[in-house]
């Protein structure tokens, strides 16, 4: 049974009650539902925006933060409405929560019509991943985000980068900690994978090894940026979404 029952971590991103698609969306490591804020006026209105955000940070702050990724996952699965199509976008850390969300949704026979996979490593990858940044300390940290392209804001006020850091660490621990599935994602999900042109820690090369793990559509778009290229982007993004995402309406 899942520790973590709280609705704040299910938030709506645009208000369309009547929407024919669902897209929950989940956030990359040491951030939020606030990733996704600005989706709201962007979205055509027959897609319904929810982000699932990992306890701990933003609508949960305070609440205890998840010690595994099987924590996560149980959350989320809990909660994902299937009464309708419905499609996971996933950045970074929330690329490899989608996919592992999607295989255990497909093991129930529910799986997504879609699934978007941004800036995170496949399988056989990340697996093989030997570096510990949730042991890095402060000035190493800051560092390593920077270097993929995070934002400084944070540093200027001691008290909120500890905040920040603390949250950071602690998604990287699950990360570094979880063993990725490698089923294949079946024919009856669409896998669109996105990628930052100069992504300094996933490249575009390892983001079409996806293709590997997609018993159907495999799909690969680039964008002119860094790890975090949707943050300028967005509208571009969003098309790509919803230009999949019609075929099943």
């Amino acid at each position: 049974m899942t520790l973590f029952k709280n609705m704040k971590n299910f938030i709506d991103i645009n208000d369309s009650k009547n929407a024919d698609v669902r897209l929950y969306s989940i956030h990359h490591a040491g951030s939020s539902h606030m990733l996704y804020r600005s989706w709201a006026h962007l979205l055509p209105g027959w897609i319904k925006c929810i982000a699932l955000e990992v306890p701990g940070r933003g609508m949960s702050f305070g609440e205890p933060l998840p010690k595994s990724m099987e924590q996560v996952i149980e959350l989320f699965l809990n909660q994902v409405q299937t009464d309708k199509p419905f499609a996971i976008f996933g950045h970074s850390m929330g690329g490899l929560i989608a996919y592992e969300l999607t295989l255990r949704l497909q093991s129930l026979g529910i799986p997504p019509v879609w699934l978007g996979l941004s800036a995170c490593k496949p399988p056989h990858l990340k697996n093989k991943e030997n570096l510990s940044r949730a042991s890095f300390n402060d000035d190493e940290l800051i560092e390593y985000l920077e270097k993929l392209g995070g934002s400084k804001d944070f540093c200027d006020d001691r008290v909120v980068m500890k905040m920040v850091l603390d949250i950071v660490r602690s998604d990287f621990r699950i990360i570094e900690s979880w063993r990725m599935s490698d089923l294949e994602v079946s024919d009856k999900t669409i896998v669109h994978g996105f990628s930052g042109l100069y992504d300094a820690g996933v490249t575009p090369q390892m983001i079409s090894c996806w293709k590997d793990y997609v018993s159907g559509e495999f799909l690969h778009s680039t964008f002119d940026g860094d790890h975090f290229y949707l943050n300028n982007f967005p509208s571009n993004l969003i098309n790509k979404i919803a230009n999949d995402l019609n075929f099943n309406r």
